[in-house]
């Protein structure tokens, strides 16, 4: 996965907050089948159902459960989330669609 562009918040995901004109990769990702690319954060969904986030964290939005003043520059899993099939996100929110459970 690469990116580029403003990076005020961290959101390319490159391990800096400085601003890449050109593709960038964003490490510790692998098999990246879909993204939510937010005003100030972005979300990676892998094929193995987990999901990372990165960027400004000031309203939740890296799903860690802990809100922070300082951008998070590199990918971060969100914890409890290892089945979401699909991603999608806002101005400054993600959602997911999970895999159907066979259990209940």
């Amino acid at each position: 996965m690469r990116c580029w562009g403003d990076n005020f918040n961290g959101q390319l995901g490159t391990g800096d907050t400085r601003s890449h004109r050109t593709p960038t990769e964003v490490s510790g990702l692998t098999e990246v089948t879909a993204i939510a690319a937010t005003e100030r954060a972005t979300c990676a969904l892998e094929a193995s159902g987990r999901v990372s986030c990165w960027g400004s964290n000031s309203s939740g939005e890296l799903g860690n459960g802990v809100p922070s003043a300082s951008p998070v520059s590199a990918p971060v899993r969100v914890p409890g989330l290892s089945d979401a099939i699909a991603i999608g996100g806002g101005r400054g929110h993600v959602c997911v669609i999970l895999r159907a459970r066979t259990d209940v």
